[in-house]
């Protein structure tokens, strides 16, 4: 087993059709099946079994409905940090409608837990897409670390961080704690990303976890509970849609649970970052 709890587990606590880029999909949001419980406790069960915890950026509308199941999240030991609340990407609304769909999501989750979030991740990646300064907005509202920005396209841009880094912004500094990519000679393409996981074999990103844990650098990994689900639903999406969610589904509860056998992963709010790194200005 690799050295134990180097590198950062996430897990996006959402329903499996919160879905952005279909709108269709919103306006059948509340006729779909919920899977969330069932497939948040089988993560949960895996987890606490391989000995790993991990950072779960909840969904503010998931922890209305479902604040049960958020208290027992953080039960088991894990971090509840925010996604937002109504899953609408920052490249969709301005600066105020971001800070306002932040703080109520952070405002269900404070009364959940007793906390106020460290932690933030937007949704689909979408904070190194947006027209304003997401990070310094997040500093604002006293955010340590934000887990948002993609190196690889088309999801974020090559010239964003591709690994945890301090940056500054206009309002102080802030941590990014982006999931891991690696490069080739097509571009960065995603390792730590769900789908990633899904269609690399373990050996491949057992490989790239060991070279991060020798450089001294921590790697983030990123995962969905309706991901383990044995028989998950089915919607139909535009093709590159359908890819990004369905691909290499069948093997994912498996595959994951071997990968946890060979290194412990944990949540973001217990791991420093490396030193030195220095600081990086934000593109954003």
């Amino acid at each position: 087993m690799m050295e134990a709890f180097v590198h950062a587990l996430t897990i996006d606590l959402e329903e499996w059709h919160d879905i952005c880029g279909v709108p269709a999909i919103e306006s059948d949001r509340r006729s779909l099946p919920s899977r969330l419980r069932e497939d948040a406790l089988r993560l949960l069960e895996m987890l606490d079994r391989r000995g790993s915890r991990g950072t779960f950026f909840v969904l503010g509308r998931v922890a209305e409905t479902s604040p049960k199941l958020v208290e027992e999240v953080a039960a088991s030991g894990h971090e509840i940090a925010s996604h937002g609340h109504e899953h609408r990407m920052a490249t969709e609304t301005d600066e105020a409608g971001f800070v306002a769909d932040l703080d109520r999501a952070a405002r269900v989750l404070e009364a959940i837990t007793g906390t106020r979030p460290q932690g933030h991740r937007a949704a689909a990646w979408s904070l190194g897409r947006a027209k304003f300064d997401g990070l310094a907005a997040l500093v604002r509202r006293g955010y340590r670390y934000d887990s948002s920005l993609a190196a690889v396209r088309p999801l974020g841009r090559p010239d964003l961080p591709a690994t945890p880094v301090r940056l500054t912004t206009p309002a102080g500094t802030i941590e990014e704690w982006p999931p891991l990519s690696a490069s080739s000679p097509l571009g960065r393409y995603p390792v730590g990303f769900a789908l990633g996981l899904r269609l690399l074999p373990n050996r491949v990103i057992l490989k790239h976890l060991s070279r991060m844990a020798e450089q001294g650098r921590r790697a983030v990994l990123a995962v969905h509970p309706w991901e383990l689900d044995p028989d998950p639903p089915r919607y139909r999406l535009p093709l590159g849609l359908h890819i990004a969610h369905y691909a290499g589904l069948g093997g994912m509860r498996d595959k994951l649970d071997d990968l946890l056998r060979h290194v412990k992963l944990e949540r973001i709010d217990r791991l420093a970052l490396p030193e030195p790194l220095g600081t990086v200005p934000t593109d954003d």
